[in-house]
């Protein structure tokens, strides 16, 4: 894949999941931000070409302690990359499954009628 192209489908890969995407078509480089459940993380995508091939080098970063947001920001770049172009492609734009999200809430709503409960028997 020529630099171009590769620029080219980076840049439109990322503005599938992320937001205030940059481009320096100069120096090869895409930036973007990645929303991972409630974190946000950078990714930088550069590349380079390396005889009739290009190079793709990706980089993730997230104030975070686990390093998911980065994990995650990566995982669905390159799925991005490979399928935004093919018809039905659904990209992943928050980095967390429908049903994990509905376990999520419902966990949540679980917990605050427990808290409920307990602060009217005990008035807390």
């Amino acid at each position: 894949m020529s630099d171009e192209a590769a620029m080219w489908r980076t840049h439109q890969a990322l503005k599938t999941i992320g937001s205030q995407v940059t481009a320096d078509y100069e120096r090869k480089i895409v930036k973007a931000k990645v929303v991972h459940v409630s974190q946000l993380a950078e990714i930088t995508v550069e590349i380079k070409q390396q005889g009739d091939q290009s190079q793709i080098s990706v980089e993730a970063f997230a104030l975070e302690l686990g390093v998911s947001a980065s994990n995650s920001a990566v995982r669905r770049f390159c799925d991005a990359f490979d399928n935004f172009d093919k018809p039905g492609y659904e990209p992943d734009t928050i980095g967390i499954s429908p049903v994990a999200l509905r376990n999520i809430i419902g966990l949540m709503i679980v917990f605050g009628i427990v808290m409920a409960i307990l602060n009217a028997i005990y008035h807390f």
